[in-house]
């Protein structure tokens, strides 16, 4: 048990490295979709009826190489009707980033950081997005939680 410790200790200590290695060279929108029902949509906020609300994610590397990694991630606000569960807004969008990290670094924890803290640099990306674009919709600007381990 002591030499499985040492050994996560070990890793952990090169995974912080890693960290400290990183250098985000890009990070844009890759693409995006949005669609209302807006007669629907509207008859549930003049009914002071909340839709039920799911924010869908996904994160992945989707290359690496001796120093550097692509990432990509995958956003998906839902907004349904309580009762039929008809879709009234969607909002669809993928983020890819581009990374750059020591070479003595080892690849294999961008896997690692692409599951965890990579949400943390895109997470506010996503927010932005969904408020801008629900607000050029003509509703009141959807905001998203702070944290993706605040949805709702």
């Amino acid at each position: 048990m002591a030499k499985q410790k040492s050994l996560n200790t070990s890793n952990n200590g090169r995974y912080e490295r890693f960290i400290r290695g990183l250098k985000l060279v890009g990070l844009g929108l890759k693409s995006s979709s949005a669609r209302l029902e807006r007669q629907a949509y509207s008859q549930l906020r003049q009914g002071k009826k909340e839709p039920n609300r799911r924010i869908q994610t996904d994160y992945r590397v989707v290359e690496s190489g001796d120093n550097f990694f692509d990432c990509e991630a995958d956003f998906h606000l839902i907004f349904e009707h309580p009762a039929t569960k008809d879709s009234v807004l969607l909002v669809e969008c993928t983020f890819e980033a581009h990374f750059h990290f020591d070479a003595k670094a080892h690849g294999q924890f961008a896997r690692r950081f692409v599951s965890s803290e990579f949400r943390l640099v895109v997470w506010p990306y996503f927010r932005q997005f969904v408020t801008d674009v629900t607000g050029r919709m003509g509703i009141f600007p959807v905001t998203v939680p702070l944290s993706s381990q605040s949805q709702s």
